[in-house]
């Protein structure tokens, strides 16, 4: 499966994409749902439970927020080796983008081949001050290949099915990447060896960049599917969205312009009008649990939906959708205040099952 969660490292913020919290965000934003900057979202596996051998594709929920000024970048998805070993060759082959199995399961564990790197015969390839941006593959999908060891390798953890891991790290970086030059004053054991820069060299800040990191659990017997959105909801009208994966139903499609609301003119915004937005989730996505069985008699699983966000301010960051014993909810749906300015908005809705399954919707409307 794979995890979502996010951290501040070294001053770097690191996402990685997690499953079984119910709400999770970026550390240091005023509002954890209000996109404006790069940020990812969310990161979605093909097989959320893989098999040994097996080849997974990653798509990443990447977004730049930031209002551009002229001469600013745009935003890139690249994904960076952790298994470099000279001699270099390009492309790369993608099992060199593979952790697998790191030292307790550490993400961190991981960085180790790249930081070696800097004092062997490939430095002059990848030293610091190096653009990486033509050498490491870009773009919001990935490839990876999964050793067919991978679980019999891992050591076993009492109490659980035995398993294996792999951690793919990604950038959504509006320049280009660079390793970072050593840091004896930096003893933090966990600190990202790559970052962010943009074409004369400056290094950027936390607006302009996030490294992320998608752990995929792997097993022999143990499956899972992503979750379906079937549509989403505007005002009680169903329409779909255009979900980059599984939609299921295609209604009226959302499209700019579609969605056009009045700026609020209030000074009090609780005097403002509300526009109600919602997904619809079915039954189907919501599969027995077979790791969770507290009385002998396995669960479901836990089912939310993560909102994010540009612009105005919803009544809730996340809901709940499908309870591991009651079943669905209901009340999923939340309510939006317009900004006083007018300009394009954008709003998402991320789905989460607690096994690693994940989907999304976008949704671009107006203020005008």
């Amino acid at each position: 499966m794979t995890r979502t969660m996010i951290l501040l490292t070294a001053g770097l913020a690191l996402a990685a994409s997690a499953a079984w919290l119910v709400s999770c965000g970026p550390t240091g934003f005023a509002d954890e749902a209000l996109v404006n900057g790069v940020r990812i979202l969310a990161t979605r596996a093909d097989l959320p439970y893989a098999k040994p051998g097996d080849t997974v594709t990653l798509s990443v929920l990447a977004v730049d927020g930031r209002t551009r000024a002229p001469g600013q970048e745009p935003m890139v998805v690249y994904w960076f080796p952790v298994a470099l070993a000279p001699p270099f060759s390009r492309p790369l082959p993608p099992e060199d983008f593979v952790c697998e199995d790191p030292a307790n399961d550490a993400y961190y564990a991981c960085f180790s081949s790249l930081v070696a790197l800097l004092g062997d015969a490939g430095a002059k390839v990848i030293a610091p001050g190096v653009d990486l941006s033509s050498f490491v593959p870009k773009g919001p999908t990935f490839s990876v290949p999964l050793s067919s060891d991978i679980i019999t390798k891992h050591p076993p953890v009492q109490g659980t099915d035995p398993y294996g891991m792999a951690i793919v790290f990604n950038m959504a970086c509006a320049g280009h990447p660079e390793l970072l030059a050593p840091n004896s004053s930096d003893r933090s054991f966990n600190q990202v060896p790559i970052g962010c820069f943009d074409k004369n060299g400056n290094r950027l800040d936390s607006d302009s960049y996030v490294v992320g990191y998608t752990t995929i659990y792997a097993y022999d017997a143990l499956t899972n599917a992503n979750p379906v959105i079937s549509h989403m909801v505007y005002q009680g009208n169903d329409m779909d969205g255009g979900f980059v994966g599984d939609s299921s139903t295609a209604r009226v499609p959302f499209v700019d312009g579609d969605i056009a609301v009045d700026p609020c003119a209030e000074t009090n915004t609780k005097d403002c009008p509300t526009y109600s937005f919602d997904l619809v989730v079915p039954s189907s996505s919501w599969e027995v649990d077979p790791q969770n069985h507290p009385n002998g008699q396995p669960l479901h699983e836990q089912i939310w939906v993560d909102y994010y966000w540009t612009t105005g301010t919803f009544s809730d960051d996340s809901r709940l959708v499908y309870d591991p014993a009651q079943g669905y909810v209901g009340k999923t749906a939340v309510s939006w205040t317009a900004p006083a300015d007018a300009g394009p908005a954008t709003f998402w809705a991320v789905v989460h099952d607690n096994r690693g399954g994940v989907a999304w919707d976008v949704v671009p409307f107006k203020v005008q």
